[in-house]
């Protein structure tokens, strides 16, 4: 039995009290014999806490001044079971702990502890609300998979940009923001959302997402009267509704939400980070899309306010976010994904490259065994002139050393901009009826 081992099993026989005793004596003796009690103190509170977790979970501690300070919010591990689909022969053998030294793993904490002082994004810790947790766990449990449907519409519809070049930023350049669509589109945008919703239900698709900047206020309030008007069998039962730039009284940001499939809120995320186009690139783009966006050589910027929290999900298999676009593929968050151990990823992006995406994604399914889905925007795409393929609209990836991403259908051959991707087909699993 080793030093620490025996410290924690003395421990479990003592009185609070006597810890601090023990402490403060093994720190007048040695380093050494200081850090092995700590780690042990620390090992019979992980333990004692997991007993409690259905408390513990999502807490958040304070210490007061004289220990230290700071704040530390707690996390139980997140179910794991989409990447337990994936066969044992074909699964990641490296972790967090083998990219780097992680206290938690060291020590073989169960909890995962997150030092919230020195972030600058918040976790918000939800989760789905009865009775869609159940019916989330029966269809699982009953198929052992799950469908989520990738849909990029609106390829032709006229977005709208505002620009101010008053507020021109030495090195930023303008700030632009997208605003609502012209009038005439919305007939086609309820149509399109309508086409969707039906290949939704013919595919019994579990989750619906859309990218960012696609459903401004009118496309989303149209989204939500067609699933309270018609999904009584909830396919889909979770939507990430894309994002659009709104203003909600406190400062413009750009704000992604997640719907349930009657099209009540679950969760909202706000952009992080916000997207910068330096004056070369905006030079590289079509007239007319510098047209459209109201920039020139300065270049420009996303005018909108940071978000400052990051939303988490409780689902009955993972722990899900929907971080927007740049806040998945850079790396401002990316400590905190693999801090908070979420491992369930769906991503509204726009962009005019999806490999970011495809590393990080491979990068957090080694660290936190993650799976990872986005759809990207068909309208920025069809302004770029570039080709509307699977390897620019979508992102599917699962934590395997094999991951057929041809997997994903199609409502009609060569037409990528909604597709269906079923967990247990990407891995080339046989299918549960």
């Amino acid at each position: 039995m080793s030093r620490r081992a025996e410290t924690e099993h003395a421990l479990h026989a003592e009185e609070l009290g006597s810890w601090v005793e023990r402490l403060r004596a093994d720190r007048s003796a040695s380093h050494e014999a200081f850090l092995v009690t700590c780690a042990a103190v620390l090992g019979v509170l992980d333990q004692f806490h997991k007993a409690q977790r259905l408390e513990v979970h999502g807490t958040t501690v304070s210490l007061p001044a004289e220990l230290g300070g700071g704040e530390t919010l707690f996390l139980e591990p997140p179910p794991d079971a989409l990447a337990e689909l994936v066969p044992s022969a074909d699964r990641l053998v490296r972790s967090v702990g083998d990219l780097g030294k992680d206290l938690r793993t060291e020590l073989g904490f169960w909890w995962h502890p997150v030092h919230l002082e020195e972030l600058a994004q918040r976790p918000i810790v939800t989760r789905v609300p009865q009775p869609l947790w159940g019916l989330l766990e029966e269809r699982f449990e009953a198929r052992g998979d799950l469908s989520i449907v990738l849909a990029s519409p609106f390829q032709e519809v006229e977005f709208q940009a505002s620009t101010d070049h008053t507020k021109r930023h030495p090195v930023k350049g303008d700030p632009y923001h997208f605003w609502e669509v012209l009038t005439e589109s919305t007939v086609t945008m309820e149509g399109e959302l309508t086409a969707i919703l039906e290949l939704c239900r013919a595919w019994k698709g579990d989750i619906l997402c859309f990218p960012e900047l696609t459903l401004d206020t009118v496309a989303k309030e149209q989204l939500i009267a067609l699933l309270r008007r018609d999904n009584s069998d909830r396919y889909p039962a979770l939507v990430v509704a894309g994002s659009y730039h709104l203003d909600p009284g406190t400062g413009r940001v750009n704000r992604s939400v997640l719907l349930d499939g009657h099209g009540n809120l679950i969760a909202s995320q706000d952009k992080c980070t916000p997207f910068r186009l330096p004056g070369p690139r905006v030079e590289d783009m079509p007239a007319e899309l510098q047209k459209v966006l109201g920039l020139g050589p300065t270049g420009g910027y996303e005018d909108i306010q940071p978000g400052r929290e990051l939303a988490l999900v409780e689902t009955p298999w993972a722990r899900l976010a929907f971080p927007i676009c740049l806040d998945y593929c850079g790396t401002d968050l990316d400590g905190l994904f693999v801090a908070t151990a979420t491992n369930f990823f769906l991503v509204p992006a726009m962009s005019p490259r999806m490999q970011p995406f495809h590393e990080r994604a491979r990068a957090l399914g080694t660290s936190n065994r993650a799976t990872s889905l986005g759809v990207n925007s068909s309208w920025l795409l069809g302004r770029l002139g570039l080709e509307l393929g699977p390897e620019n609209l979508h992102l599917a990836y699962v934590p395997s050393s094999h991951v057929d991403r041809r997997a994903a259908r199609t409502a009609s051959p060569g037409d990528h901009r909604v597709v269906v991707c079923s967990i247990r087909e990407l891995l080339g699993l046989t299918m549960v009826h």
